[in-house]
C-alpha cells in the first residue's frame, strides 16, 4: 500500500532513507522446563515467509518460501540454567546501515528465532519472535520481547525471553 494522497505525500512515504542500526547487549533467559544450550539467529528488515505447500504426486508437503532478509546474524551459542530467572549475556554487537523507506518500516519485520544447539547432530528450531521495524522505530531503545513455541494448535507458549 502507498500512502498518502497526493503525488508528493506517495513521494515521502516511498522514499528510501539511510538509517543506522545497532543490536546490542543481547541477553536470553531461559523459561522453559529444560536446560538449554541455544542461539539466536537475528533477521533484520525480514519480509521471508514460508509455506508448506501440498504437490501433487509427492506424499509429503513441500516448504516453500518467499522474500528475504536483508540483514542476518548468529549469536554465539550459550548454556542457560533452568529457572534462575538470569538473563545470559550473547555478546553480540551489530551496527550496520540499513536503506528503507517509512512504508518499509511498516512491511518488513525484525524476526528473532531460538535454536537449540547439537554439537553432533542438527539443531533444532525452538521458538521465534516477529514484530514490525516500525514498532522499534517509534518504541523504546531497550527492549524485551518473548519467543513463543507454537504448537500444531496454533496456541504459543514462551520459551525464552529476549532483552
Amino acid at each position: 500500500p502507498i500512502r498518502g494522497e497526493t503525488a508528493e505525500e506517495k513521494v515521502h512515504w516511498s522514499r528510501k532513507r539511510r538509517w543506522d542500526v545497532r543490536i546490542w547487549d543481547v541477553q536470553i533467559q531461559n523459561v522453559s522446563n529444560q536446560q538449554t544450550k541455544s542461539f539466536c539467529h537475528i533477521m533484520f528488515a525480514n519480509t521471508r515467509e514460508e509455506f508448506l505447500v501440498k504437490v501433487p504426486n509427492k506424499q509429503r508437503p513441500e516448504l516453500w518460501a518467499s522474500g528475504q532478509a536483508s540483514m542476518t546474524f548468529f549469536t554465539p551459542v550459550v548454556e542457560d540454567e533452568i529457572g534462575d530467572k538470569e538473563f545470559t549475556e550473547v555478546g553480540v554487537d551489530g551496527r550496520f546501515e540499513w536503506h528503507g523507506s517509512y512504508m518499509d518500516l511498516e512491511n518488513q519485520t525484525l524476526r528473532i528465532e531460538m535454536w537449540n544447539y547439537s554439537p553432533f547432530f542438527v539443531n533444532k528450531f525452538d521458538s521465534f519472535f516477529e514484530a514490525p521495524l516500525v514498532d522499534f522505530a517509534k518504541g523504546s531503545i531497550q527492549n524485551e520481547v518473548d519467543c513463543v513455541k507454537m504448537d500444531r494448535f496454533g496456541t504459543g507458549k514462551i520459551r525464552h525471553k529476549v532483552l
